[in-house]
């Protein structure tokens, strides 16, 4: 696994945004990030930036949904492991796997749940890309 892991946190909630950030930092040791407060801005990250390793994105979110963030993704680069969380448990893991996320994780979640994924969706897409 490559030693600097760069992520784009997508939420309309920047609140969650600084939380799951400083979370990461202290538990992960992820230091380098972007921000976006909903799906287009996070596209427009994407398509600038060519060093994201992971999107970690809400679903609930005004003027794209995570979903159609996750279908937008897919579409610009395929490789790019995106992980959606939600508190709605309408959505289903395997839901989000057919339109190419990488997992989907329920709030509140578990820090060690959601460090365990992103190692696990890094490592996954270092392998595919060999």
């Amino acid at each position: 696994m490559k030693k600097e892991i760069t992520l784009l946190v997508v939420d309309d909630d920047s609140e969650q945004i600084n939380i799951l950030i400083k979370c990461l930092n202290t538990y992960a040791n992820i230091t380098q990030y972007f921000e976006a407060n909903n799906g287009k801005q996070a596209l427009e990250i994407i398509k600038h930036q060519d060093n994201i390793d992971l999107v970690i994105s809400d679903i609930q979110m005004p003027e794209l949904t995570g979903i159609e963030l996750l279908k937008e993704i897919k579409n610009i680069r395929p490789q790019l492991p995106v992980l959606l969380v939600t508190g709605n448990y309408a959505y289903t893991k395997e839901y989000v796997k057919e339109h190419g996320g990488y997992d989907l994780l329920y709030k509140p979640y578990s820090l060690n749940k959601l460090v365990q994924l992103i190692r696990s969706a890094i490592m996954m897409s270092d392998f595919n890309s060999c």
